[in-house]
């Protein structure tokens, strides 16, 4: 049964995949055409105030722009257009956090559209693909930041074995080089340019940080069973090496339920119906594991404030071909969620600036690989109650509303 399903889900998979392609070719065609015949699309000119716009275009959002756009809206200073592609579904967030939206179609429509954009104040142009990002710049006629999110050439270097990335990865450069200013999430940006062998940028280490309307003020918990919670992306066993070998959890789960530690997941909203499946598959054999529906952002925290540490239980395999530095640099979205939720975290030792956070702060335990069998031992051994009130503590200061004034100095000196 399990075998058909995946092959179901595949097929099905595979089938909107083809559907996106063909639609994405067919109209393209006919946008370089009017482009090419010098058809512009006025759509964006008829906006007012548009010498305080600030116009975020990119192929699929993320919390992290979402984040960005409420509290840029909250400051009250910009008027905030949003450009989104007709395929992209994201719907976990209001409309309320923007003033204006646009549905454009391809790459080509982007450049339509833009041709006036030397009236704007700014494009935030934000991938995870680059190429969408690298059309907006190139576009561009006013100044522009660029939002990576991951860079591709920290996972795999400059010459990736995946066709696939090869070609994201010389747009990732193109906007590292021609973008005004780099928004980092993390360290990522800075390996980013050294490895293209740019000249030093104008960039912010601006990370995700915790959204202030969903801080939970945790109360006390029985102690008597220990609960870990995951919140974010997963990988099934038929494509770990999807996963870029450091999301490969089955382990960690099998340690988990020999030391009858319940393990919480809430996969993202992107992970696919067949991983999902093979999740359920495995909490049928594991009493320990819990697999939960996906939840909305503004009611995470408090879902996993039920719980007494939030884990990121990501180490490199040794098949693996990424990089050590995607590992040491990177940050992830669940790290604030967790001290949203007023949650202690288990972090990876090998997630080296998320560890040092979690020891600089004292908000949780760092565990190695070596350690997950003796994590019981380990949670037991700690202060819980001191480790709670220091993520209390200290998420003020992540916090987006003690750090938006830093972002929105930068777009000013831009």
């Amino acid at each position: 049964m399990s075998f058909f399903n995946n092959n179901l889900y595949r097929l099905v998979n595979f089938f909107r995949k083809l559907n996106f392609f063909l639609n994405e070719k067919s109209s393209e065609l006919f946008d370089r055409f009017l482009l090419f015949i010098g058809q512009k699309d006025y759509t964006l000119y008829s906006f007012p105030n548009q010498e305080q716009t600030i116009v975020f275009i990119g192929l699929s959002l993320n919390h992290r722009v979402v984040k960005n756009l409420k509290y840029l809206k909250l400051n009250g200073r910009y008027n905030l257009l949003l450009l989104k592609h007709r395929s992209d579904s994201f719907d976990d967030f209001e409309s309320s956090f923007y003033h204006s939206k646009i549905i454009y179609r391809n790459k080509f429509h982007l450049k339509r559209l833009l041709f006036s954009s030397n009236k704007l104040k700014l494009i935030y142009a934000y991938a995870s693909k680059p190429s969408y990002a690298k059309a907006a710049i190139e576009s561009a006629g006013c100044s522009t930041i660029f939002d990576p999110y991951d860079c591709w050439v920290v996972y795999y270097g400059k010459n990736p074995k995946q066709t696939w990335m090869k070609k994201e990865i010389v747009d990732e450069e193109y906007c590292f080089a021609n973008a005004s200013g780099i928004l980092a999430r993390n360290l990522e940006v800075k390996k980013s340019i050294e490895i293209f062998s740019l000249e030093k940028k104008r960039n912010i280490l601006f990370s995700d940080y915790c959204d202030n309307d969903y801080f939970i003020n945790p109360g006390k918990k029985d102690n008597s069973q220990i609960s870990l919670v995951y919140s974010g992306g997963i990988y099934g066993r038929h494509m770990l090496k999807s996963s870029h070998g450091i999301e490969n959890f089955f382990d960690f789960i099998d340690s988990m339920q020999e030391q009858q530690i319940e393990l919480n997941i809430y996969p993202s909203p992107q992970s696919k119906p067949e991983v999902y499946f093979d999740y359920i598959e495995e909490s049928k054999k594991s009493k320990y594991l819990k697999m939960h529906s996906t939840v909305k952002q503004k009611d995470l925290a408090l879902e996993l404030s039920k719980y007494h540490f939030g884990v990121s239980p990501h180490f490199k395999e040794e098949s693996s071909s990424v990089s050590k530095d995607k590992l040491e640099r990177g940050t992830s979205l669940k790290f604030f969620n967790f001290l949203e939720a007023g949650l202690p975290i288990l972090m990876s030792s090998e997630m080296k600036y998320m560890a040092w956070l979690v020891e600089r702060y004292k908000i949780g335990i760092v565990f190695s690989k070596a350690d997950i069998p003796a994590l019981s031992r380990i949670i037991k051994s700690a202060d819980y109650a001191e480790l709670q009130k220091n993520v209390v503590g200290i998420r003020e200061k992540l916090s987006m509303k003690n750090n938006m004034h830093r972002l929105i100095n930068f777009i000013e000196n831009l």
